[in-house]
């Protein structure tokens, strides 16, 4: 595999191992598109700091935003749709 590829996989399993950022790809993953301010309340963070994990995790990629009238509407990109169903099936099922 190319380094520039392992950089790539590195960064991006960062991303899911860090508590609140893996948390919001989860939210997303299970419940679809969500304003901040809906997680920001299902997760009991404040909305600048959800803000600004949405925003690392929109420019890595994972995460894109659709405006809705003064709202935008985060979901996740189907890379990051595809990334976290597999690592659930790895992780949670014992007979993988």
């Amino acid at each position: 595999m190319p380094s520039s590829e392992v950089e790539k996989v590195s960064r991006i399993l960062k991303l899911f191992s860090e508590r609140n950022k893996l948390k919001i790809l989860l939210l997303l993953y299970y419940n679809g598109p969500l304003l901040v301010c809906v997680i920001s309340k299902a997760l009991r963070l404040d909305q600048t700091l959800v803000s600004h994990h949405l925003k690392v995790l929109k420019v890595s990629g994972l995460v894109r935003c659709k405006k809705v009238a003064k709202y935008r509407l985060y979901t996740l990109t189907n890379y990051a749709t595809s990334i976290t169903h597999t690592l659930l099936r790895v992780m949670l099922d014992p007979l993988f």
